[in-house]
This record gives C-alpha cells, structure tokens and sequence, in this order.
C-alpha cells in the first residue's frame, strides 16, 4: 500500500487506513472488515487516507474503543447489532461529541 493510492483504483473491498497516535486504524469500513473475516478472509485491502479529517475526533472515538476492548474487527465478532442500535449506540454518541466541542471551541474563541 503506497500513500496517494486512490481507494477507486485500490478496489471496492479497501478500507481506509490513518496512523493514529502511532497506531494503524481504520477510520472507515469496519463493517467491512467485520464482514471479510467473517467470511473466512484473513485480510482486506487498504489504503491511506486522502481525505482532510478532524483527527482529534478521532482520538475521542478511539479511545471509546479501545476503552470497551475493541482493538480490531475481530472484537466485534460479538457485538454486531441492529442498524437502529448502531445509530443510538454510535451515532448519537458521535454527534453529541461534535456538540460539545463546537461549543468549548466557541467558549475559548470568546476569551
């Protein structure tokens, strides 16, 4: 995998990868990473990201994982759920997240 390579030209089952922290992660495709190892795959393409994104929240998300023992797809092998439940779960958690710190952003903006 060499940076710049696009994930058009990489193929359909790549997933987007970013050093975190001096971590590999994948910042998207996890269900697909879960699907291919449940498949009986032992890997799945990646690429490095190309898009610009906000990796501080990121981190945040990260460490709700890594808190919860998720390291990888492997992890998740138990913890599959409905899309309802992914969307209150995740999503929800996710964007009240986004709230916050838009609003500690304002909050120090105005000192």
């Amino acid at each position: 995998m060499q940076r710049g390579e696009s994930r058009l030209r990489a193929g359909r089952e790549t997933v987007p990868v970013e050093e975190l922290d001096g971590r590999l992660i994948l910042n998207d495709g996890q269900s697909r990473a879960l699907a291919s190892l449940l498949r009986g795959e032992i890997g799945i393409r990646a690429c490095w990201e190309d898009e610009r994104l906000d990796w501080e929240e990121y981190g945040v998300g990260i460490d709700w994982c890594l808190t919860v023992g998720t390291r990888s797809a492997a992890d998740r092998q138990d913890r599959i759920i409905l899309a309802w439940e992914y969307e209150t779960a995740w999503i929800s958690r996710c964007q009240s997240m986004r709230e916050i710190r838009a609003q500690q952003r304002g909050a120090e903006e105005r000192r």
